[in-house]
């Protein structure tokens, strides 16, 4: 959000995560009171990664939805889309729970170590 970047970065960089999970809502082409566009999810998951790339590594290891407003079918249209577009994990855990998107995603959550600077001579 272009409103509490410094915020986000500062939790991002913080909290040093193994593995990110990337929430989104589909519908949501712009966010809110901006005129900023939405990223694709890999554009999405791009940019995160690459963030923390110099940091910490943290692969984005699913994605989770928030499909609130949609029917169920057009809900499982936009988890297959996720899926289909970034090859990862997706699904509503609100609505169809969180068993299945654990079971996909816990292999992916490895622990990783910060990159740390050289030692000075």
């Amino acid at each position: 959000h272009p409103a509490y970047g410094a915020v986000t970065l500062a939790l991002m960089t913080g909290c040093a995560p193994d593995a990110l999970v990337l929430v989104a809502d589909p519908r949501r082409r712009r966010i809110e009171q901006y005129s900023t566009p939405t990223l694709s999810y890999n554009e999405s998951i791009s940019l995160h990664e690459r963030i923390l790339a110099t940091m910490k590594p943290a692969p984005v290891a699913g994605i989770a939805l928030n499909t609130h407003g949609l029917s169920d079918d057009d809900a499982r249209a936009e988890i297959e889309r996720g899926r289909d577009e970034t090859g990862l994990p997706c699904d509503d855990l609100v609505r169809f729970g969180a068993d299945a998107f654990y079971a996909a995603i816990r292999d992916r959550i490895v622990k990783t170590a910060p990159l740390t600077a050289a030692a000075p001579p």
